[in-house]
């Protein structure tokens, strides 16, 4: 990662890969907005950190983590009983969400 420090909006932060980019960027000194959907899943509390509770299906929500990062960092899903169409839609929301708040940088893992 850059020694430059960001805020990084992180999609998908309770997840293995997430969380372990969670861990990653808190170490070297990020701010991380996180969105998650089930707060039960919260396990990680830091001063650089800020929970929001939503769905990257919701745009209202994806717009809210994101508004006042410099970098879209998209590691959700497939899980049990997720809508086929879940990387579709949340992808989009993502696109849509950042071009409605100017964010240009977005670093993807599906």
């Amino acid at each position: 990662m850059s020694k430059e420090k960001k805020k990084i909006a992180l999609i998908g932060a309770t997840g293995l890969t997430g969380n372990a980019f969670l861990q990653l960027a808190l170490e070297n000194g990020h701010t991380v907005k996180a969105l998650v959907r089930q707060p039960s899943k919260i396990t990680m509390q830091h001063a650089n950190l800020e929970w929001i509770v939503g769905d990257v299906l919701n745009i209202a929500d994806v717009e809210k983590v994101i508004n006042g990062c410099e970098i879209v960092v998209s590691l959700f899903g497939q899980v049990k009983n997720s809508p086929k169409d879940l990387q579709t839609k949340g992808t989009t929301n993502l696109v849509e969400a950042m071009q409605k708040l100017g964010i240009r940088k977005i670093i993807s893992l599906s």
